[in-house]
């Protein structure tokens, strides 16, 4: 039996909900990408520090299609209803939930290491501003409040 692995990850705003998934179906059928239901070209990520300080400027080519990048500084913070879904069915347009898996922690969307609350990391959003507007912030739901200490 085929399964299907997702994430919802919605802002909300203007550029639409969109869902994280990796497929696997029947026939071995194997893709891997971000459905947007509203047709944007948006993309988010939580990388940790290590694959953060590697990111290089986008490519020319890039730059030259409209895509844009922000980058934010965090600190780690676990949302509450951090989960996996896991989909099982004959075809994409027939599946259905078989687990849901709750997270311990954030994991970096580039390597896979674990992201424990409080560990800095980065926020990444890349987004084809020639076809939508930027998106709306999303950051603070994976950042963990900053505590003044007043003394």
């Amino acid at each position: 039996m085929g399964s299907a692995v997702g994430e919802t990850t919605g802002c909300g705003g203007p550029s639409g909900e969109s869902e994280i998934v990796l497929f696997a179906v029947e026939g071995g059928m194997l893709a891997v990408g971000i459905v947007t239901f509203s047709r944007t070209h948006m993309n988010r990520e939580i990388i940790c520090q290590s694959c953060g300080s590697k990111l290089k400027p986008l490519h020319p080519e890039d730059v030259k299609n409209g895509f844009k990048r922000r980058v934010v500084d965090i600190v780690a913070k676990r949302p509450e209803d951090h989960k996996i879904t896991e989909l099982a069915g004959p075809d994409l347009d027939n599946m259905a939930v078989v687990t849901i898996t709750m997270l311990p922690t954030l994991q970096c969307d580039r390597c896979g290491t674990p992201i424990p609350d409080g560990q800095p990391c980065k926020a990444l959003t890349m987004w084809r501003a020639s076809k939508e507007p930027e998106p709306c912030e999303w950051e603070s739901e994976f950042n963990a409040p900053i505590l003044w200490k007043t003394t």
